[in-house]
C-alpha cells in the first residue's frame, strides 16, 4: 500500500501470491 502523497510504501500485503490490481476502501 502506497501513500499517493508521498509516494512511499506504507504497508506491505501478504498472503497474496500475485499482483494485487486494485484495493476497495470505505469510509468509516
Amino acid at each position: 500500500v502506497w501513500d499517493v502523497r508521498t509516494k512511499a510504501q506504507i504497508f506491505a500485503l501478504s498472503g497474496h501470491e500475485n499482483t494485487v490490481c486494485s484495493v476497495f476502501t470505505q469510509a468509516v
